[in-house]
């Protein structure tokens, strides 16, 4: 194998891992391709640097059918936002383990390219890897999930709170593409890199970083009171480290201000009569279940947000006796209070 046809495959495989991680536009694989083939770029004797390089449209053309060609459309296909995307999480419904049995041989007798056998190796073990995960999936799929293609599933009624449709398509764009945008919320302005969205009982909240440079930067935004969003079409890079479901785990509810956000280590306690009922509820997910002599149980996490979980122990009308910290006892009290208030008015 020639080096320049090795770097054109070196190049199509970070593509294709960058297009699993998030989708692209058209421009943005061309900016992509553009910094793969300067880092892969030749080096110039007389002047001591690596030669530019410009990707054209046809290049990028050229690439995108390439891999049209070599995979399945429900693998590599344009999204309703136009950006490309690559799941490979679909293809393993067409391999078995003769063929990745018949990879690993290929690997260790044909292959004398030692940069090509490593990535020949580290798609064996995405494909074992995809295929275990499809084979569970499949063995243990929701029942709401087929209940909900059958259309015998339907949420009950609830209150809502409705968020403008374009403001959440532009929110879903921007996020797809990693592109800054400019929100209006509660009157005020903010440039912002959208991270995600957390759908809460009552509300969804869009997750973004107000300062590209300072990736703990991360604020909430209550779409509703998103009035406008304007994406400026500004690429923002992303914390390969941060998670959507990570953030998430961490609170209690949806912090959206400093108070919120403080983290406490909660303690409830839930009495023998309604220990049964209880235990099927997981009430966060790194909760502790320690059962106490006199039959009841004493559940304990690390959270933020007292508010949230103050409110979510009134709903047991009294069931569950918050115990630490101090702040979470007063809170719940001052939720009692208010609502006795209310009646006696």
């Amino acid at each position: 194998m020639s080096r320049h046809h090795h770097k054109k495959t070196d190049i199509k495989l970070d593509l294709i891992k960058a297009l699993r991680r998030n989708p692209m536009s058209k421009e943005r694989i061309k900016e992509f391709l553009s910094q793969e083939f300067r880092l892969l770029g030749r080096y110039n004797k007389r002047t001591g640097t690596i030669d530019d390089y410009t990707v054209s449209d046809k290049t990028v053309q050229r690439m995108i059918a390439s891999l049209k060609e070599e995979y399945p459309a429900d693998v590599f296909f344009m999204n309703d936002y136009g950006c490309y995307e690559f799941h490979l999480c679909s293809f393993p419904d067409t391999i078995t383990e003769e063929d990745i049995q018949a990879l690993d041989i290929v690997i260790k007798k044909s292959i004398k390219d030692a940069n090509l056998k490593e990535n020949l190796k580290e798609l064996k073990a995405k494909l074992s890897s995809k295929l275990e995960m499809i084979r569970g999936h499949k063995e243990s799929e929701d029942f709401e999930d087929k209940l909900q293609r059958t259309n015998f599933f339907v949420v009950g009624p609830q209150a809502q709170i409705n968020t403008d449709k374009n403001v959440q398509k532009t929110l879903m764009t921007a996020i797809h593409i990693q592109n800054k945008v400019k929100i209006t919320h509660h009157g005020n302005e903010h440039t912002v890199c959208p991270l995600g969205i957390l759908h809460g009982p009552n509300n969804d909240y869009l997750v973004a970083v107000m300062d590209e440079k300072n990736p703990d930067s991360i604020r909430s935004f209550k779409m509703e009171k998103i009035s406008s969003a304007i994406d400026l079409g500004i690429w923002f890079k992303k914390d390969n480290n941060f998670s959507m479901q990570k953030y998430a785990n961490s609170m209690f509810g949806i912090p959206y201000n400093d108070e919120t956000r403080k983290e406490y280590d909660v303690e409830w306690l839930v009495p023998k009569k309604i220990k049964h009922e209880a235990i099927r509820y997981t009430f966060h997910s790194d909760q502790n279940v320690i059962p106490l002599p006199d039959g009841s149980l004493k559940i304990t996490f690390h959270a933020n947000n007292l508010e949230a979980i103050a409110k979510y122990i009134c709903q047991w009308g009294g069931a569950i006796i918050p115990v630490a910290p101090k702040e979470l006892v007063n809170k719940y009290k001052e939720l009692l209070k208010t609502c006795l208030d209310s009646v006696k008015k």
